[in-house]
C-alpha cells in the first residue's frame, strides 16, 4: 500500500471563523443601519410644525435634520426625545438580530472542535469486536450503517493475499465494500481476534490500532491462518475508516 493508516487524508474543510463572517456582513449592517435611520425617523419623528416665520433646523450629522420653530411648544422637546430614543430602540435591536443570527449560522456551520462520537481505547476496542462479529453473522446494515465510515470519511479495506483479495484501487472504493463482505460471508469466511493493541490518536482524529487474527473460509486451504493488520477509527464519527491485513510471517 502507498499509504499507512497514520498519514490519512484531511479533514472536510471548515468554513471561515465567525470574526470572519462578522466582518463580511459588515458593509450590509452598515446600510441596513442607514436605512432604519432615514425610515424609522421620518416615520417616528412628529412633522414640520406650520407656524410664523422661518423655521430653524438643528442638524446632527449621524441622526439627520431635525425641525424647530420659533413658537415655543411644552410638549415639543419632549416628543421628540421620545421619538429619537424609540427609533435608536428598534435600530440597535434590529442590529443585535441581525449580529445574532450570523454567529448562530457560523457555529452551526463550523466543523466542531472535539469529537463527537469519540475513539477512546475502550470505544475502539468495543468497535473492533462489533466489526468482527457483525462480519461473521453477516449483519450488512450494521456494517454499512453504523460500523463502517460514509465515502467521505472512509479510507480502505484491503486485504493482500488471496482468497478474497481487496488491493489498490478497489480496496479503496467504499460504494463495493457491502458487496465485498456478502461474498466473502457466502465463502463462509470468518474472523477470529486474537491480539489487539490500541495505539495514540493522530493530529487529524484519527485513533490507530494494530491486530492480530485468525482467519478462516471455505475458499482457505489450511485451516485457519494468521494474519496481522493494522487499521485506524474515526474520531468524530466513530467507526472504522482504515482495514489492511496480510499473512502473518
Amino acid at each position: 500500500m502507498r499509504r499507512d493508516p497514520g498519514r490519512l487524508g484531511q479533514w472536510p474543510g471548515s468554513i471561515d471563523s465567525s470574526g470572519d463572517l462578522l466582518q463580511k456582513l459588515s458593509p450590509f449592517l452598515r446600510r441596513v443601519e442607514s436605512w432604519l435611520i432615514r425610515n424609522f425617523l421620518a416615520v417616528a419623528l412628529p412633522p414640520k410644525p406650520v407656524g410664523e416665520g422661518k423655521a430653524l433646523h438643528d442638524t446632527d450629522s449621524t441622526l439627520g435634520s431635525f425641525p424647530t420653530t420659533n413658537r415655543a411648544s411644552p410638549f415639543g422637546g419632549l416628543s421628540r426625545t421620545l421619538a429619537l430614543a424609540t427609533t435608536y430602540d428598534l435600530r440597535m435591536r434590529f442590529v443585535l438580530f441581525l449580529v445574532t443570527c450570523a454567529c448562530l449560522t457560523t457555529a452551526g456551520a463550523a466543523s466542531p472542535a472535539t469529537p463527537a462520537k469519540g475513539c477512546t481505547p475502550a470505544q475502539t476496542a468495543a468497535l473492533l469486536h462489533r466489526f468482527v462479529a457483525a462480519f461473521n453473522s453477516g449483519d450488512r446494515w450494521s456494517l454499512n450503517n453504523s460500523i463502517w465510515g460514509g465515502r467521505l470519511y472512509f479510507n480502505w479495506y484491503a486485504v493482500t493475499a488471496e482468497p478474497g483479495s481487496r488491493v489498490d484501487p478497489e480496496a479503496r472504493r467504499r460504494n463495493t465494500l457491502m458487496d465485498y463482505f456478502a461474498a466473502r460471508h457466502a465463502a463462509d469466511e470468518r474472523l477470529t481476534l486474537m491480539q489487539l493493541k490500541i495505539k495514540g490518536v493522530s493530529g487529524r482524529g484519527y485513533r490507530n490500532f494494530e491486530f492480530r487474527l485468525m482467519r478462516s473460509a471455505n475458499d482457505l486451504a489450511g485451516g485457519p491462518v494468521p494474519y496481522n493488520g493494522k487499521g485506524a477509527s474515526n474520531c468524530f464519527t466513530g467507526r472504522l475508516i482504515t482495514w489492511v491485513m496480510g499473512v502473518a510471517r
